[in-house]
């Protein structure tokens, strides 16, 4: 047979072949690493912006709560001083008018300040009489001057100049009433001595005097014939206490300025003022105040020019003993307290106060020139429309082209039926209370440099090992 041959030695078996190897794959994490940290790193900064704005709007709320609180607390104080008055005894204690009885009470008026008229009609006749005088006295010693040219071109100045002197002073003795002369100067109208003129305030006072008498006795007449025809409307009993309340309820520690009674037609009946000249004005407002059943009605806000500041309107009605109206107690409150609030509460530069009426004007200012040029926010701060319609909040929006944080409250909200539509609004720019963009990316950038770092640092550890055990 013949001899086998040996078989062929079979081939060794390879190993497995490395698709990708260990050292890319680490690269790879960490590439991805790398991005997620500055993701991370970037969201950070955007929720620390946001965390940040969070604590403004929240402590711009506040602000605006405890402002809104403050003003509704003062006005609160100048209602109830309101209600206190329109409840005092005399305020209640009623009399019925009629048409003679009106019209004998518009006469005494005038005739109390008759002596005051007199005495302005004398002084105006008496500067008047003055000026004249002086006038006359011109053109006499003007024809003199012209007569004696006269004669001096003549040559009969000298023979002339006695007669032109008698002349001089009868012509001035007239004007004068000198010299026992009856002239243009004599009657005690042109005297201008203190005796003639206590005896004019004598005869002004006199006039007034027997007027009071005469309207003394058509008084009775007057009540007797009204209370026979139809009466009149209801008014206060008693004026003149009224006044006299009304002048001690006055107080420098307190909002109110000015206080005054109206009938239900607006005309005024009684009232005192630390203002000076009273806004007079029977305006719409008080109309539906005098025509609505409510306890109190508060009215606009009208701007003084004389005092530079705004003036908030308020009435009570005042009632008779069977709860029927027939009078207005209507009250002017100072609103410069609101000026000093917003100078008070100024966060920084550009964060302050404002407070507007029910037309969006502006009441309330760190800058008084807008509170005297009555500017008008409705366009300018879009919260402001917002805010008069009854809504609150706090809002990032643009003011004046400048992005702010615009937090706002209704005033009306804190009591429906006492309070006027006002609107308090405390305003912050962005740029002032919040990091700027830079300062975000920095922090982003500062945040992804720290993990990028500790990255770096690790995968390095990780690709010192893998090619240790790998052989790269």
């Amino acid at each position: 047979m013949p001899a086998l041959k040996p078989a062929a030695t079979a081939p060794a078996a390879l190993g497995p072949t490395r698709l990708v190897s260990p050292v890319v794959v680490v690269q790879i994490v960490t590439g991805l690493l790398a991005l997620a940290i500055v993701w991370l790193s970037l969201d950070f900064a955007r929720q620390d912006r946001e965390a940040r704005a969070a604590g403004v709007r929240q402590r711009l709320g506040a602000l605006a709560t405890v402002a809104a609180d403050g003003i509704a607390r003062g006005l609160f104080g100048a209602r109830d001083t309101l209600r206190l008055l329109s409840r005092l005894p005399m305020m209640r204690q009623v009399r019925r008018t009629g048409w003679l009885s009106d019209r004998l009470a518009a006469l005494e008026t005038w005739t109390a300040e008759l002596p005051e008229r007199c005495e302005t009609g004398w002084q105006t006749w008496r500067e008047l009489t003055h000026a004249l005088r002086q006038d006359l006295r011109l053109t006499v010693d003007v024809g003199l001057a012209g007569l004696r040219r006269w004669f001096y071109d003549l040559g009969l100045l000298t023979a002339a100049e006695p007669w032109l002197d008698d002349l001089d002073g009868r012509l001035g003795g007239w004007l004068t009433g000198r010299a026992g002369n009856r002239g243009l100067g004599s009657s005690s109208v042109f005297d201008f001595g203190g005796s003639t003129r206590r005896g004019e305030l004598a005869l002004g006072e006199g006039l007034a005097e027997a007027m009071r008498s005469l309207l003394a006795g058509l008084a009775v007449p007057a009540r007797l014939l009204d209370a026979a025809l139809v009466p009149g409307p209801l008014q206060p009993a008693d004026l003149t206490e009224i006044n006299r309340v009304l002048a001690v309820s006055l107080s420098d520690r307190d909002l109110i300025r000015s206080l005054t009674v109206r009938d239900l037609r607006g005309r005024r009946l009684a009232g005192v003022t630390e203002i000076g000249d009273e806004i007079d004005l029977f305006t719409g407002w008080m109309v539906r105040a005098a025509q609505a059943n409510r306890s109190f009605y508060p009215g606009p806000v009208l701007f003084a020019e004389g005092l530079g500041r705004p003036l908030w309107q308020m009435a009570v009605p005042l009632r008779d003993q069977e709860r029927q109206p027939f009078a207005l107690l209507t009250a002017q409150v100072d609103l410069a307290f609101l000026a000093d609030l917003a100078g008070k509460t100024r966060l920084g530069q550009g964060t302050h106060l404002m407070v507007v009426d029910e037309e969006g004007v502006i009441i309330g200012h760190p800058r008084l020139s807008l509170i005297a040029a009555q500017a008008n926010a409705s366009r300018a701060n879009p919260a402001v429309p917002a805010v008069l319609h009854g809504q609150e909040g706090v809002e990032e929006l643009r003011v004046g082209g400048i992005p702010h944080f615009v937090a706002y409250r209704a005033l009306k909200t804190l009591d429906q039926n006492s309070l006027p539509g006002w609107g308090v609004l405390v305003l912050a720019p962005v740029a002032e209370v919040l990091p700027s963009g830079l300062a975000s990316i920095l922090v982003a950038v500062a945040v992804a440099a720290g993990g990028l770092f500790i990255l770096l640092y690790v995968s390095t550890m990780v690709l010192a090992w893998v090619e240790d055990e790998y052989g790269g």
